[in-house]
């Protein structure tokens, strides 16, 4: 898949623009729709360990029951046909031998295909939009103090067991960079915990974090990440002080 591709065999509805995980991927190329039926089922056996995408034409609103597994991937293939069709992604990951059954037809203009080989590589972050959560609308235990930082209002810790949490939401399946904005005025790392909870109070991840000493007037950045992929939804991270009296934290980034 590329930019100037023909969607089929006639040359005709070529792709425009491409989210950049499509470039290179294996398509399915549709004959000559004119002279098709009404199109049989779509039915495909996964070959290899992969990741499908299908574009659904955003004239449609609401995607097939069998694609309900998927997860959108708020990214879009746009076409140059007499009019320009916008076709949002979703995606699933399949493993060798399973059966792909989209509830799609073969003749049925309005969805695209692709797929990618599986990978264990860590998401590329820099890829997704980021979610901005200021610490001092974040919940915050009785010791926690908000105090004027490096000139910005942040959430100073003063005792052990302080904590600092927020409520985040995401909206496709994947794992997530997490970084914190600090500010460690002391000599020495102090140390924090680092808990992810979903709404059903289950303990996703949990990771002891070291902040360094930042230089006067400037902040530092935490950076840490969800540790496992988690499902579109809301979630609570905690940030809870063991030896971080004095600590201040300025926000969150979530991509």
């Amino acid at each position: 898949m590329n930019t100037g591709a023909a969607r089929y065999n006639t040359g005709e509805d070529c792709f425009v623009s491409l989210p950049p995980v499509l470039y290179g991927a294996c398509w399915l190329e549709s004959l000559d729709y004119t002279f098709g039926g009404p199109g049989i089922p779509v039915q495909l056996t996964i070959s290899h360990d992969a990741r499908v995408y299908i574009g659904i034409d955003t004239s449609i609103q609401q995607r097939p029951e069998p694609m309900n597994g998927f997860s959108d991937t708020k990214t879009f293939i746009y076409t140059d046909s007499k009019t320009c069709h916008v076709f949002r992604v979703f995606t699933k990951r399949f493993a060798a031998g399973d059966t792909l059954i989209p509830g799609i037809y073969t003749f049925d203009t309005r969805f695209i295909i692709a797929a990618t080989p599986a990978s264990n590589i860590e998401p590329a972050y820099d890829l997704k939009v980021t979610t901005s959560y200021k610490a001092i609308n974040a919940s915050a235990s009785p010791g926690i103090t908000k105090e004027t930082i490096n000139g910005k209002p942040a959430m100073v810790f003063k005792n052990t067991t302080d904590t600092l949490q927020w409520y985040i939401h995401t909206g496709v399946a994947d794992t997530y960079s997490l970084t914190i904005r600090y500010a460690n005025p002391l000599q020495q790392t102090v140390t924090a915990r680092l808990q992810l909870i979903d709404e059903n109070e289950h303990l996703l991840n949990e990771q002891i974090v070291q902040l360094s000493p930042s230089p006067p007037g400037k902040w530092n950045y935490l950076n840490s990440s969800t540790g496992t992929t988690i499902n579109a939804g809301s979630y609570r991270l905690r940030l809870i002080s063991q030896d971080a009296d004095g600590l201040a934290i300025d926000g969150l980034d979530v991509q």
